[in-house]
């Protein structure tokens, strides 16, 4: 979804509980105006509840790093926040693990390793 004002009503929508039609439908052009500064005031939405979680992930982590480790920041605890946009799901899990410092398990083998090791996080 390219159109980022069509973007931004489907997320009102969400958090208002409606559909995008409904709120359309209900609400007037001066209070769509006055969400949309709103939101550009105070940021609402999964995005942001997002963020949030990656900032407690990254205090955590950051807390059990290695001496001289670099600083893990919110956004790389976010795992669709992945640099490479093009990856599977999958992988943007196992990056957000490795973040955390977690063991991921290797189903074929029942093999796992400290991911975040090489990262300096302590799991």
């Amino acid at each position: 979804m390219r159109r980022p004002r069509r973007r931004f009503y489907f997320r009102l929508a969400r958090e208002l509980g409606m559909t995008v039609g409904e709120m359309l439908g209900r609400m007037s052009a001066r209070e769509m105006s006055e969400w949309m500064a709103f939101a550009e005031i105070e940021p609402f939405g999964a995005y942001m509840e997002d963020i949030r979680a990656g900032t407690i992930a990254s205090t955590i982590a950051n807390v059990h790093r290695r001496a001289g480790a670099a600083a893990v920041k919110p956004i790389e605890m976010v795992p669709w926040a992945d640099d490479t946009r093009h990856c599977d799901e999958g992988m943007k899990i196992e990056r957000f693990f490795k973040n955390m410092g977690l063991t991921v398990i290797d189903k074929t083998s029942g093999e796992g390793k400290a991911r975040g090791e090489q990262d300096g996080i302590q799991g």
